[in-house]
């Protein structure tokens, strides 16, 4: 099992997702330092929870 991403990749992922821009998963996995399968449609909805979760006061 692949060890989790850090609450702020998890943002930055969240980010680039909903910023509307037409990013590529490989930019996106550059960006945050981890694979494109982590990428997985699949993930993108828990990737968005956490993000909102970890960035709420």
């Amino acid at each position: 099992m692949a060890p989790r991403l850090a609450v702020s990749q998890l943002i930055l992922i969240r980010d680039m997702l909903v910023s509307g821009e037409p990013f590529t998963a490989s930019q996106i996995a550059v960006a945050a330092g981890c694979s494109e399968r982590y990428l997985a449609v699949s993930e993108h909805l828990q990737i968005v929870s956490v993000a909102d979760e970890a960035s709420r006061p």
